[in-house]
């Protein structure tokens, strides 16, 4: 039993030296990028519309925002993956308050190829901003 013991103990040694080969740095994690939308939503007559719903789809999911009463909204996605897009849908949620009733748009917003700052050069591209103005048309109201 002791020469059994001995010949095991020789082999799981032996296994243990070729299991120390280099192979390299690991690294955990993703790519990622900070990224801001900054938005107007105006009439056609470049009004700001107040109290319109901005739904963001990203592969987070959905958020939800509102305009302000200047008709801005911000939308921050830190830690995102580099290079998002983001589908935003705008309705109006209060009907013919604040300026009239609008039609419903869908606007998509790409970080594709934009300049990013304060990147690492590594996981962290940096981050970025994008403006966007949507214009809403107003719903005509049919005669009967």
């Amino acid at each position: 039993m002791k020469f059994f013991n001995k010949i095991l103990l020789f082999f799981l040694a032996m296994l243990g030296f070729t299991a120390c080969e280099e192979t390299g740095s690991c690294e955990y994690g993703t790519p990622n990028a900070d990224y801001k939308i900054l938005g107007a939503v105006v009439n056609e007559s470049k009004e700001p519309i107040k109290g319109i719903e901005v739904s963001v789809v990203n592969n987070k999911g959905i958020e939800k925002r509102v305009t302000d009463d200047k008709g801005n909204f911000v939308i921050e996605d830190p830690n995102a993956f580099p290079n998002e897009e983001y589908k935003l849908s705008l309705k109006d949620i209060d009907g013919k308050d604040n300026g009239g009733e609008f039609e419903a748009v869908d606007e998509t917003v790409s970080f594709k190829g934009v300049d990013h700052k304060d990147g690492d050069g590594n996981w962290n591209s940096g981050s970025a901003e994008k403006s966007v103005t949507v214009v809403m048309k107003e719903v005509k109201e049919v005669e009967k």
